[in-house]
């Protein structure tokens, strides 16, 4: 799940309400925001996502199991 990392997006769930659509509306009508949106977006996936994350967690899980220190 994306949402407790900070990622900006419109989100329901299961019913698309008034209020959703009306969000949704509003970015696709504001590319500033849009964009605005994409580059936060960006960063997080950076930070949380990357494959630099990936390598230094699977490092980590493999030095545990493998009883060794980094």
């Amino acid at each position: 799940d994306i949402k407790p990392k900070g990622f900006r997006a419109v989100s329901f769930d299961g019913f698309i309400s008034k209020e959703t659509l009306e969000r949704v509306r509003y970015v696709l009508q504001n590319p500033a925001q849009a964009q605005e949106w994409a580059e936060e977006n960006y960063q997080l996936a950076q930070r949380y996502f990357s494959f630099a994350v990936l390598e230094r967690r699977l490092q980590a899980i493999l030095a545990d199991c493998l009883g060794q220190r980094l």
